[in-house]
């Protein structure tokens, strides 16, 4: 460019007002002017018509396909494009940008041609495509931790990094379940993978490989095969046939003669392709490294002798291990315990790698065999559930310490017995359960026996109640028989109690003979059945003298039940007998409850007219009285306490611990 005359001129002249005025105007003109120029030069570089020279434009920041280094544009496309500039017809001059600052002067008409960009259906409205130019593979970049991801579905559900435009977003869109995330570039995308922001990246290979090395990205790497492939081409605007045919040419000539490849071989070579900010300090580091290397071989070699004296102790100590626990499997194979040692081995539950010469003895198989199955083969099919629960449980670490009865079935079919517990250890650096189990058979046969011999014991009981109840009949019946002769009321009087009092114990009996249990009575039931025999005995109709029972759920044993029904019986034919004068109407109350956790209270009143003031009832000379207090004290090892308000009440107290 030609700058106006006087230039020069203006710039010798150094004095006056003038002259910074001159000097103000020149670097105005200057400024305009190279601004001018620089526009220019960003649109086209002066992009001549009139010699027909083209201009094709590429993104600066698409590294390995084009990058700049020491401000130099290098890279695959840099390569390609130098090789189709010396095949075209016509001058052609490059220029590298900002890749949407690109696109817009292409369609402005400033620029001829866009350089390696993939073909979409919005872009074919605007732009004609060439050739294939390269081929990319679009791969899901995730971090080595993360697993189950190998194909585009299994991104369903997780966040995806990809940019705003092109091909990779085109294909996340058509899959609703996965959530797309908008990097503003790939190195972004990354970083945010490597902070766990997201759950993956999807990249161009290539681009993402160079990037994760120059950037020094540690931690990811490419799942499964390329989700998609896209051939990206040259464009140019749409309907320049011409210049699309040119370039057609020039590619297919670089095809032809093997320059394409040359140039893909030198890109795709590792000393290539990573050549980054890391490796450009990789000798220094294998330096270190040797000589790290060195320093720990020389540290090795001083402690050499010691970690042989180490290793020594321990082979020692390991032999000292093994022969302790040869003699605890001995001494347990001589008390008669099976042991096995089972691990999960090929998918098979429980398998038998260690059986002692008991395990081989009760199951009648050989350690061959019991190596090559399951335990649980062997377990009963009653039994195997059971037993493969508590296996996996016992594996999962959960303490199950008592000892389980289960049934084993032998080689030969046979059933036999047995009892095991297990304990979890580490075998071999595996999980490892160690059962051991013993022989029942004999104490199994003993418990039958017993039960047998429970049965019998419990049918002769029953027997004998039965007889001893019938017994009792017997002898009130005679007592009954003898009163049909006697005409002294005295005397009639003692032999009818007399009748009640064996009644009394008869029906213990009785009521033990028709339960389930032969050791305990039901105090309720006993209660009821005792004092309707009483009120049937003395011709008393409910109507007139209402009884009531109150009772907690309480049994008692024999030893308690005829004490207790023998004052029951006093007090109630006494109530009968006196309480109630001249057809009076009114209520027998026998009440049993607990008072403390350990004392039973047995309360037999009635309100009719009450015992005189003057009478004590420890002193009294009656038969009946004395002997309710002698059983109340003696028997019952209780007390006895008469409550005269409305009626007579008799509270008896004694402890709980003969009752069940």
């Amino acid at each position: 460019k030609k700058y106006p005359a006087g230039i020069s001129g203006f710039e010798e002249n150094t004095g006056g007002g003038k002259t910074l005025f001159a000097t103000v105007c020149i670097f105005l003109v200057l400024f305009y002017t190279a601004k001018a120029y620089s526009e220019l030069s960003i649109a086209g570089e002066g992009y001549d018509l009139t010699n027909h020279s083209l201009l094709f434009l590429g993104n600066e920041t698409l590294p390995p396909m084009v990058y700049l280094e020491n401000d130099k544009p290098v890279g695959i496309v840099v390569d390609l494009a130098e090789a189709l500039k010396e095949r075209m017809t016509r001058p052609v001059r490059f220029k590298y940008m900002h890749w949407t600052q690109a696109q817009q002067l292409v369609l402005e008409g400033k620029a001829d041609a866009l350089l390696q960009i993939n073909p979409t259906e919005e872009r074919k409205k605007k732009y004609d495509f060439s050739d294939s130019l390269l081929e990319s593979e679009f791969s899901i970049f995730i971090s080595f931790d993360r697993e189950g991801v190998y194909d585009i579905t299994d991104l369903r559900g997780l966040k995806v990094g990809v940019e705003g435009k092109g091909l990779p977003i085109n294909i996340l869109k058509q899959d609703p379940l996965i959530k797309s995330v908008v990097v503003a570039d790939v190195l972004r995308g990354f970083r945010l993978l490597a902070n766990g922001a997201i759950d993956a990246v999807i990249v161009d290979r290539w681009v993402g490989s160079f990037v994760l090395a120059e950037n020094n990205i540690r931690g990811i790497r490419i799942a499964g095969e390329a989700i998609d492939k896209s051939n990206s081409a040259i464009a140019v605007v749409k309907g320049n046939t011409e210049l699309l045919s040119e370039i057609n040419k020039a590619l297919a000539e670089i095809k032809e003669d093997g320059t394409y490849t040359e140039i893909l071989a030198k890109w795709q070579s590792e000393e290539v392709i990573f050549r980054t900010k890391d490796q450009y300090f990789k000798q220094k580091i294998i330096l270190a490294a040797t000589l790290f290397v060195l320093i720990i071989a020389i540290i090795w070699g001083i402690f050499l002798l010691n970690e042989i004296k180490k290793r020594k102790k321990t082979e020692e100590a390991l032999r000292e291990s093994e022969e302790q626990y040869r003699i605890l499997i001995e001494a347990a194979s001589m008390s008669g315990q099976a042991i096995t040692m089972q691990q999960d081995r090929d998918g098979i539950e429980a398998v038998c790698v260690f059986a002692n010469d008991v395990t081989v003895s009760l199951t009648g198989y050989t350690r061959d065999e019991l190596s090559k199955m399951s335990w649980l083969e062997m377990v009963h099919p009653l039994y195997r559930d059971a037993a493969a629960d508590r296996y996996r449980r016992r594996m999962q670490g959960e303490e199950i310490s008592e000892l389980v009865p289960i049934q084993l079935i032998r080689k030969d079919g046979t059933e036999i017995p047995i009892e095991l517990t297990s304990i979890l250890t580490t075998f071999m650096g595996t999980k490892t359960l160690v059962t051991l189990s013993r022989d029942i058979t004999e104490r199994v046969k003993a418990e039958e026996h017993l039960k047998t011999s429970l049965k019998e014991k419990e049918v002769l009981l029953r027997e004998i109640h039965h007889r001893v109840k019938n017994n009792m009949q017997v002898i009130i019946s005679l007592l009954k028989l003898q009163s049909g002769n006697v005409k002294d009321k005295q005397v009639l009087n003692t032999l009818m109690n007399s009748q009640m009092r064996i009644e009394a114990m008869a029906s213990v009996h009785e009521t033990l003979y028709s339960t389930e249990s032969l050791a305990a009575i039901d105090f309720k039931t006993y209660a009821s059945k005792l004092a309707g025999t009483i009120f049937q005995t003395y011709g008393t109709s409910s109507s007139r003298v209402e009884l009531k029972i109150e009772a907690e759920d309480i049994v008692f044993e024999i030893e308690k039940a005829t004490p207790v029904g023998l004052i029951i019986n006093e007090l109630v034919s006494n109530a009968l007998k006196h309480a109630f004068p001249d057809n009076r109407s009114g209520e027998i109350t026998i009440r049993l409850n607990k008072i403390k956790e350990d004392e039973i209270e047995l309360v037999v009143g009635d309100n009719g007219i009450g015992l005189p003031e003057a009478f004590d009832f420890r002193n009294s000379d009656t038969l009946g009285f004395k002997l309710v207090k002698i059983i109340a004290e003696t028997q019952l090892d209780g007390n006895i306490e008469l409550d005269r308000k409305g009626g007579s009440h008799f509270n008896i107290r004694f402890k709980l611990e003969d009752s069940i």
